[in-house]
């Protein structure tokens, strides 16, 4: 009679392996997404630098905001040479949202008006943040965003989860403390450090 594995040494050796999947899988999918939200950090990052280039060459002014469903202001950087590809929103890729939201693929660009009610308490993180007095023309203060792990943006959230109270801008900022998968957008601004 050949030597062979009894039932209970299969169920066994079966069992120690699913084990080791369930604790090395999750460690897998947090590791690659702190990656990607590190990966959007860096491009954000990069970005800023661009502008601050560009506004130096063109006196102060910023890249032009135009209006949902057109090319990303941040196009202009490419178109200029002043960085090399296109900055797209890594968590966006392959989404379908509330209208308009999600058929721009580019990391967010937009400028707050601190004279708009919806954009002051944005406006007020921003300043505490940066600990700095207010510029004289508000349209200099800009932010970028990703719409992070969770992949919904505020108004995927405002519908599905109900509007953040605490924020009117409807804008929550990814914290991984909170988890990985924590709801929330990367976001920049021009009263992040660099």
């Amino acid at each position: 009679m050949k030597p062979a594995f009894s039932a209970v040494e299969l169920l066994l050796v079966a069992g120690i392996t699913a084990i080791l999947v369930a604790i090395a899988v999750p460690g897998y999918l947090e590791a690659k997404v702190r990656a990607e939200v590190v990966d959007v950090q860096v491009k954000m990052r990069e970005i800023t630098g661009a502008l601050a280039q560009y506004s130096i060459d063109y006196n102060g002014q910023l890249p032009e905001k135009w209006s949902y469903g057109q090319p990303s202001p941040l196009k202009r950087l490419v178109t200029l040479g002043l960085i090399s590809y296109e900055p797209t929103d890594r968590f966006k890729e392959g989404l379908q949202g509330v209208g308009v939201w999600y058929s721009d693929p580019y990391i967010t660009f937009d400028y707050i008006d601190p004279t708009n009610n919806q954009h002051k308490l944005w406006f007020a993180r921003m300043i505490a943040k940066a600990g700095t007095a207010p510029k004289t023309n508000p349209f200099q203060y800009w932010y970028m965003k990703s719409i992070g792990p969770d992949q919904t943006d505020f108004h995927d959230e405002g519908n599905i989860r109900g509007l953040n109270k605490a924020n009117p801008l409807g804008m929550v900022e990814y914290d991984p403390t909170n988890g990985v998968f924590s709801l929330g957008e990367i976001t920049r601004s021009d009263q992040d450090g660099s």
